[in-house]
């Protein structure tokens, strides 16, 4: 399993673009997991539901299991990495081809596409990120690389999953 990140300030366009990457590669028969890191938490289910009340009574792991469907909603003592590991391992069990990322800069050694507003503020941008392999603008930018990094244009998904196949397969 090829596991590819994005990384940016939040309203940027990577759930956006992730989508639409997801579209292109499972039509062209790839299993396309997708792992969205919530820095400041969630909530994934709501008062009314059983599982909802399970986890309010106190339960410190709730699972969902249906005909072709499941959750699992967990409370962790460990270190966020170990966790995140644990589950990459686990979406890899499933058969997905490509897993993902969006969040967790400066976790996980995978490459990562970084969206930045402009090329020019890249090295403010990308100090903490580890593992950045190209860049995202939200504008067309003159650049075709920055510091050996390629450039794409936020909507230019054509491009940006072409790198993604060549990462994946160089000799593609």
């Amino acid at each position: 399993m090829t596991v590819f990140g994005f990384v940016g300030r939040s309203g940027c366009g990577k759930t956006t673009l992730i989508c639409k990457l997801i579209r292109y590669f499972s039509s062209n028969g790839l299993r396309v997991g997708a792992f969205k890191h919530a820095h400041k938490g969630f909530q994934l289910d709501y008062p009314g539901k059983d599982s909802y009340s399970l986890k309010e009574a106190g339960a410190s792991a709730v699972c969902l299991l249906s005909g072709n469907q499941s959750a699992m909603i967990f409370d962790y003592g460990c270190p966020q990495e170990m966790i995140f590991q644990q589950l990459v391992k686990f979406l890899n069990t499933l058969g997905c081809d490509i897993l993902f990322i969006e969040g967790l800069k400066k976790e996980g050694h995978f490459p990562k596409l970084c969206f930045v507003e402009r090329v020019e503020e890249s090295e403010l941008s990308l100090k903490e990120v580890v593992g950045c392999v190209g860049l995202i603008t939200q504008t067309k930018e003159s650049k075709d690389f920055w510091e050996n990094k390629p450039v794409f244009f936020r909507d230019d998904v054509s491009a940006i999953s072409s790198f993604i196949l060549h990462w994946i397969n160089p000799s593609l």
